[in-house]
């Protein structure tokens, strides 16, 4: 992947592959000869539909979903999907339970303390971060669901092994925040209730949230919704009127169907997982055997995606920034939280970026080591 522009290394929304932003220049005008633009097109004409219905069947194809799951499109991002989960699935039990890794899960158990009773199974150990094992959690068996962060983007932590029900000898309905890592490596989907991702990371622009339904477990749990849990926000609805209930992001979706194919393109998901993982050994074989940079997460639970890592000193950062940028690469620092730096090595960031980024650590260590 050749990339004729700056390595934007921001954690989202994320730099875009030059393929892709090429054909949606050259598509977007006057699509399938309709004399409109796919920003024009009615989103219960014909043309959108066919957008529409392919994205779904395109996307859920390179996730491996089951038939009993379906790829819907909504708006608001993963913060609106913190809500809608609680207004969707809380129960008049109204417990929930919470696996804390970073900042987004506290902001998702956070919102969920607004519609219910919140348990944190377990919270991430203090550094080296580290995920705590399975056997440690402590699980509610009246928890109406059980939430988790796939990725933090923030910390740099990863999920690598997700819960099942047998690992966690419980049936607790699973609902999983992807937004980061999906379609960055292969997950299985087969046992959650729920998953949601803001596509402006790794399928698409700002504006689109994919959400992965389990239909069977809505229809079981269709009458546990909160009873003012709003109409379009109601998954059911969502599903129903194939993500049309209300007039949907209909470029935003566009773009994604462009980014699926690109993806398809590569070589799919497998093929993606396989390039992140050079991209990811690349960075952290180098900080590793640096006495220079640090990281502080422990290695088990490093996230391939977002990789944090600091200087020796903070008065390093504004040069540090400074060269980067005269070198074409972009957005590095840190979360405010956090501090440091920070490369997010999302799908559309190439190894050459990787490369070229060693290249400018190897030189600033050098230059003030």
């Amino acid at each position: 992947m050749k990339c004729s522009r700056p390595f934007n290394f921001a954690p989202g929304p994320s730099q875009m592959p030059e393929e892709v932003l090429l054909r949606l220049r050259e598509e977007m005008m006057n699509w399938k000869e309709s004399g409109m633009s796919v920003l024009e097109l009615p989103h219960r004409g014909s043309y959108f539909q066919e957008i529409l219905d392919e994205t779904a069947a395109l996307g859920a194809k390179l996730l491996g979903l089951p038939s009993s799951h379906s790829l819907v499109f909504m708006q608001g991002g993963a913060r609106a999907q913190n809500a809608l989960i609680p207004l969707n699935l809380l129960g008049e039990k109204k417990k929930c339970d919470y696996l804390i890794t970073g900042l987004w899960s506290e902001v998702s158990a956070k919102e969920a303390r607004k519609y219910g009773e919140v348990g944190v199974v377990a919270s991430i150990d203090a550094s080296p971060l580290a995920i705590p094992p399975m056997e440690e959690w402590v699980l509610d068996k009246n928890a109406c669901y059980l939430h988790f962060c796939s990725n933090e983007t923030v910390q740099g932590v990863e999920v690598h092994d997700w819960p099942t029900f047998q690992k966690l000898s419980s049936k607790v309905p699973m609902v999983v925040d992807v937004s980061s890592n999906i379609f960055t490596r292969q997950l299985d989907f087969s046992e959650t209730a729920i998953a949601y991702a803001g596509a402006q990371k790794n399928t698409g622009p700002a504006g689109v949230t994919l959400v992965v339904l389990n239909k069977n477990f809505l229809e079981k749990n269709n009458k546990k919704k909160h009873k003012f849990c709003p109409s379009v926000f109601d998954y059911s609805n969502v599903l129903e009127n194939n993500s049309c209930f209300n007039t949907p992001p209909t470029l935003a979706i566009f773009i994604t169907k462009l980014m699926f194919e690109w993806i398809e393109k590569l070589g799919g998901v497998e093929k993606m997982e396989w390039l992140n993982r050079q991209k990811a050994d690349r960075l952290y074989n180098f900080l590793d055997e640096s006495s220079f940079y640090s990281s502080n997460v422990k290695e088990c639970s490093r996230s391939r995606v977002n990789i944090p890592f600091f200087l020796p000193s903070n008065h390093l950062m504004k040069p540090f920034l400074l060269g980067a940028r005269e070198k074409g690469l972009l957005n590095l620092q840190g979360h405010k939280l956090t501090g440091g730096l920070r490369a997010s090595l999302y799908n559309s960031m190439p190894l050459e970026g990787v490369n070229k980024l060693v290249h400018w650590l190897i030189e600033f260590e050098k230059q003030f080591s």
